[in-house]
């Protein structure tokens, strides 16, 4: 649950997941939601699917379960929380619930460089993957998730299921035609990019090879990047843009916008352009071609399985490569039909109702009534424990009263 209680609930796993557990609560299924207490609840926003949520504690897990067939889902064994007991409390691993767990992506394994810098973060995540890799089932966002995950992890095929991405109606039916683009300083055809201030994002890339255009054709499109930025990324960008030779105004940076003007900007965009290194699945992408974007992506990770169209792909790691498609993208017509006809499938191939039909079939044979074992403050003293353990290694909510 902590995916759902963090401070950006814009990221692409609370969305994933609300949109999953939406599609199962339609299905009818009972969504018991265990938030963490030590975190700000649940975002508002997110609470729709539950039947009820509260704290996740061993005397709450007895009862919510007790008259059930349970299953317990981990929506993000990633979450950057320590410590892990956090994600798997031990009164779940005491009452051997089945446990499912999710996955979107594997770059904090795959790029260590950038993502395990802090003094720990190489052992942390060795034990998130040795608690983890037990899981009973795995569901994966993406076929290249699903990859990664054998590869990685070496997780049995017989452990993994290809559950896939789904479009929430949020942004897919979100729009304000209309909307006066002019506010962000978008006066002409543009180049749309969605992305983050992550290194594997690539969104400098975007701007290199944005540059790399011939100049009459550079100078009739902008290039608009939608990000939330700190004032510091901000000057970083604008000086590389100045450093190609954009001249002022061929740069917009949005900042952070809503759902119904990011649709606004999909629908108006000339050319959408997702050139990340690695995605688990690229829901950006995604989104833009069901409003009708042409879209062209990198060829890594996932983002093949989007439109499934080679050509509509370019190298992220070649400027060149990149600025040729982009240039494809926006002078050939007849590509662009191409890119346009590709999009028009995204929404049947990438939906809610498609997941849980691959999903549930396999939850419902996994749930089990299970006994939640008595573990008060005097078992732990017993065996041992120190008592200065109590609340430290052993937190309070995996006691009994």
């Amino acid at each position: 649950m902590q995916c759902l209680q963090g401070a950006d609930p814009e990221r692409g796993i609370p969305r994933w997941a609300f949109g999953f557990l939406s599609e199962l609560d339609r299905r009818g299924v009972n969504i018991v939601g265990l938030e963490n207490p030590e975190l700000q609840p649940v975002h508002e926003q997110f609470r729709t699917p539950f039947t009820t949520i509260a704290p996740n504690t061993r005397a709450e897990l007895r009862r919510l379960s007790s008259d059930h067939d349970v299953v317990y889902l981990c929506l993000s064994p990633m979450e950057p929380v320590r410590p892990i007991r956090s994600l798997l409390p031990g009164h779940v691993i005491d009452a051997a619930i089945p446990l499912v767990s999710i996955l979107y992506d594997f770059a904090l394994y795959l790029m260590p460089e950038a993502y395990q810098t802090r003094p720990g973060d190489t052992r942390t995540y060795a034990d998130r993957q040795r608690v983890f890799s037990k899981s009973d089932l795995f569901l994966c966002i993406s076929k290249s998730t699903t990859r990664d995950a054998e590869t990685l992890w070496s997780i049995p095929s017989n452990h993994l299921v290809w559950a896939g991405t789904g479009l929430n109606d949020e942004i897919s039916k979100a729009s304000v035609k209309g909307a006066d683009l002019r506010e962000f300083g978008i006066e002409r055809d543009f180049v749309l990019v969605v992305g983050r201030a992550d290194p594997r994002k690539q969104t400098a890339q975007a701007i290199r090879a944005f540059s790399q255009l011939e100049v009459e054709l550079r100078s009739r499109h902008q290039l608009v990047i939608v990000c939330q930025i700190s004032d510091d990324i901000r000057r970083e960008w604008t000086r590389l843009a100045a450093s190609c030779g954009l001249d002022e105004g061929q740069l917009v940076l949005t900042g952070r916008v809503d759902d119904e003007v990011l649709a606004h900007l999909y629908e108006e965009c000339r050319l959408f352009v997702e050139p990340s290194l690695y995605e688990g699945f690229g829901l950006p992408a995604a989104e833009a071609a069901v409003h009708g974007a042409a879209v062209i992506t990198s060829s890594t990770s996932s983002l093949p399985e989007i439109l499934d169209l080679p050509e509509s792909q370019f190298d992220p790691t070649s400027l060149d490569d990149i600025a040729r498609v982009m240039t494809q993208g926006l002078l050939d017509e007849e590509f662009r039909s191409r890119l346009l006809r590709a999009g028009e499938d995204v929404r049947r191939l990438h939906s809610w109702e498609v997941v849980v039909d691959r999903v549930l079939p396999r939850l419902e044979g996994m749930g089990r009534r299970v006994d939640v074992p008595v573990r008060n403050r005097q078992w732990y003293l017993n065996r041992g424990f120190p008592a200065n353990s109590i609340g430290r290694t052993i937190p309070t909510s995996n006691l009994d009263a």
